[in-house]
């Protein structure tokens, strides 16, 4: 059972990376064709490749946060949205106090 999880996990994960190659090639292939039919300049092309990239980044993640709450419970996702979040939130004196008295608050509202 576990090796076949782990088989499992090992092929998402290239399947998820291939698909991420495929973005990546075609947006690439999209501004190049743009940047040599406008003769735009390379910093303006590279400029574009980092927005694209971003974007792509984003997205997938976003994907990937919708992909979780069909797959853990709220209360599990909500917890690691907290853990993931704290060492930034808690830099805030204000919300360190909340979340020492109200933790479950700090919790909903990450």
């Amino acid at each position: 059972v576990i090796s076949s999880l782990f088989i499992s996990t090992i092929t998402n994960t290239m399947v998820t990376l291939q698909g991420v190659f495929n973005k990546q090639s075609h947006h690439k292939l999209v501004i190049s064709r743009y940047v040599q039919s406008h003769k735009i300049c390379n910093q303006s092309a590279l400029l574009a490749l980092e927005q694209v990239h971003r974007q792509v980044r984003r997205a997938d993640q976003q994907s990937e946060e919708l992909q979780l709450t069909h797959l853990i419970s709220t209360q599990l996702l909500m917890d690691m949205r907290e853990e993931h979040r704290r060492p930034l939130i808690t830099k805030n004196p204000f919300v360190c106090q909340l979340r020492e008295r109200h933790p479950r608050l700090v919790r909903r509202l990450c």
